[in-house]
């Protein structure tokens, strides 16, 4: 079974993803913000892809901030030193998806700035393809 960590602070956007990849009889792993997504990886270093949103809020409780791109930067570069599996960008923003492909992730979608369902169903799609492949 694969398994997919999925790092997006949004609860309703991360519902959504985890229900359409647990359909497909995916292992889906959760994580918030920054200090979560950290963790994740570490208890779970069988994973098959992550799927990162753009901007990760570096604790449960801070604010979401122009600036937390770095913070998602730096987890990607920390996890491409042991990770090799497509890591998948979801921004609304494309300079954003820009510097966290330069970072390392290997994918990126542009994710609707409001959360449409249409927009933000492409990214488990994407995943499928990407596990399909490997």
């Amino acid at each position: 079974m694969k398994k997919v960590l999925i790092v997006e602070d949004e609860k309703s956007v991360q519902h959504r993803w985890r229900t359409a990849l647990e359909k497909e009889g995916v292992t889906v792993v959760s994580a918030f913000h920054f200090k979560e997504a950290e963790h994740a990886f570490l208890a779970h270093l069988d994973l098959d892809a992550i799927i990162l949103d753009g901007r990760i809020p570096p604790t449960k409780r801070a604010l979401e901030r122009d600036d937390d791109s770095a913070f998602t930067s730096s987890l990607v570069r920390e996890w491409r030193k042991t990770f090799n599996g497509p890591i998948l960008a979801a921004s609304s923003s494309d300079h954003i998806n820009e510097s966290l492909i330069k970072a390392g992730c290997s994918h990126s979608c542009k994710k609707s700035a409001w959360g449409d369902g249409q927009v933000s169903g492409m990214v488990p799609r994407i995943i499928l393809d990407l596990l399909a492949k490997k």
